[in-house]
C-alpha cells in the first residue's frame, strides 16, 4: 500500500489522526450550537419581515437550517454533556419526545455510545409507542363517555318507567287527574308516555 506523506511532515499515527478527527467532529458541534445562538441574536436585530432574506443572501443557511440550530441552542446550548455529541445526534434529539430527551440528557455516556442510526430508531420505537398509547387513551375515553351516556339514559329511562307505573292506575281512570297530572311540569314527559304506552 502506498502512504503519501506531504513534504515537511512526519510520519503519523493513527491515534493522532484519530484524536484530531474526534476535535474537530465535537468542535463542528459546538460551532452548530454557537452559531445557533447568534442565529437566535441575528433574529432578534434584524428588520421584521427580511429574516428569511437575510439569511440566505448573508449568511447562506436555508430558513430550515437555521431554525434547527436555533432549536437545537435553545434546546441543548446550556448542556455541556450534549455539546460534545456530534451535530447528527444533536437534531435526532430534537425529533425526541421531550420526556425521552430528558431520560438521554441524563445519562450522555450511553447517548455518546449510541449510533445515530440506533438513536433514531430508539426514538421512533419511542414516538410509535406513545401514537399507540394515546390511540387506545382516546379510546378508552370515548367508551368510558358512551358508557357513561348510556348509564345516565338507562337511569332516565327507568325514572320515566318507574313513574309511569306508579301513576298509570291514574291515568287510565281517566278525568281530572290525567289533566292535572299532565300539567306539572316536571311529571309531564312522564305521563305523556304513559299516556301513549296505555292508550
Amino acid at each position: 500500500m502506498l502512504e503519501i506523506i506531504p513534504d515537511g511532515m512526519e510520519t503519523r499515527t493513527l491515534e493522532t489522526v484519530e484524536s484530531e478527527i474526534i476535535l474537530l467532529r465535537d468542535q463542528t458541534a459546538r460551532n452548530m450550537l454557537e452559531i445557533g445562538k447568534r442565529l437566535i441574536e441575528a433574529q432578534a436585530l434584524c428588520p421584521k419581515g427580511q429574516w428569511k432574506s437575510w439569511l440566505s443572501d448573508n449568511v447562506q443557511f436555508s430558513y430550515r437550517t437555521a431554525a434547527r440550530m436555533m432549536a437545537a441552542y435553545r434546546e441543548f446550548g446550556a448542556d455541556p454533556g450534549l455539546s460534545r455529541l456530534d451535530s447528527s445526534k444533536i437534531y435526532a434529539l430534537l425529533d425526541a419526545p421531550e420526556e425521552m430527551r430528558a431520560e438521554l440528557r441524563a445519562d450522555p455516556k450511553a447517548l455518546e455510545d449510541k449510533s445515530v442510526r440506533e438513536l433514531q430508531a430508539e426514538i421512533k420505537r419511542r414516538k410509535q409507542a406513545e401514537a399507540r398509547i394515546a390511540e387506545l387513551e382516546a379510546g378508552l375515553d370515548a367508551a368510558m363517555d358512551k358508557s357513561d351516556e348510556e348509564i345516565e339514559a338507562a337511569r332516565h329511562e327507568g325514572r320515566r318507567e318507574a313513574a309511569a307505573e306508579k301513576f298509570r292506575p291514574q291515568v287510565s281512570g281517566g278525568g281530572g287527574k290525567v289533566n292535572a297530572l299532565l300539567q306539572t311540569p316536571s311529571a309531564a314527559p312522564y305521563f305523556q308516555k304513559a299516556v301513549i304506552q296505555s292508550g
